[in-house]
């Protein structure tokens, strides 16, 4: 086990990026490589600073190693050109707000899988670099349950396992479908839906249990009808 000034090191995370190559986090912040062949272990200096901060790994499919931090981001490593790239999860360059990384989860097709304290799920392909956000919606019964997740695996269909605060399991469907939650109001406000009729104007007309006629016309510009509107758009 290695050792700070004499001191044994709790071990967070295990990754092999190659047959005899092995990585590994502790607790406190430090990431440790060793290699089977040499028998060597050496420390990886990043750009974040310890602070006694947990660090999280994985690896993706082209052999870089994930790094995630408490209190100072994400970052991808790259063992060959000993290089380290942060991911800026707000699109602000340069800012210094990071999520708190409580999870991290590599999936079969590659996709890497960051769980946050409070900021939600982030989805990244390390392919082309996109980063996807998942978060609490209370207008959409079909977003994750809360902003904190805890832990991320997946099943052999490729449907991801989440739980998150409170010990609330979610599953995310591993899916191609755009099917999204919707019935016509301005708001997308959860209300049950008693019928449907699309006009020859191709305006898609929905009728709801106490939220009045809603229309929606091809442009995707919504109309409310309904006793606490005026005009031409009320009606007893």
């Amino acid at each position: 086990m290695p050792k700070i000034e004499n001191l044994n090191q709790p071990i967070s995370n295990l990754v092999f990026t190659g047959k005899n190559n092995l990585w590994l986090s502790t607790i406190w912040g430090v990431i440790y490589n060793y290699n089977a062949d040499t028998n060597e272990l050496y420390k990886l200096n990043g750009p974040y600073q310890r602070n006694g901060q947990n660090i999280l790994l994985t690896k993706d499919s082209m052999g870089h190693l994930w790094v995630a931090t408490e209190l100072q981001g994400l970052y991808r490593y790259n063992p060959i050109q000993k290089k380290f790239t942060l991911f800026n999860e707000f699109g602000k360059k340069g800012s210094a707000n990071h999520p708190m990384y409580i999870t991290l989860f590599t999936d079969k097709s590659g996709i890497i899988w960051a769980g946050t304290d409070g900021d939600g799920l982030f989805k990244i392909n390390p392919s082309n670099e996109t980063i996807s956000v998942y978060t609490h919606n209370e207008t959409n019964i079909f977003s994750i349950s809360n902003n904190t997740i805890h832990y991320i695996n997946e099943d052999s269909h490729g449907n991801k396992w989440i739980i998150t605060k409170k010990g609330e399991l979610n599953i995310l469907p591993n899916s191609d479908s755009q099917i999204e939650y919707f019935n016509g109001l301005q708001h997308n406000t959860p209300t049950r839906i008693l019928c449907s009729f699309k006009a020859t104007d191709n305006s898609l007309w929905i009728g709801t249990d106490g939220k009045g006629l809603n229309r929606v016309l091809p442009d995707g510009t919504k109309i409310h009808y309904g006793n606490q509107e005026k005009g031409n758009d009320f009606f007893a």
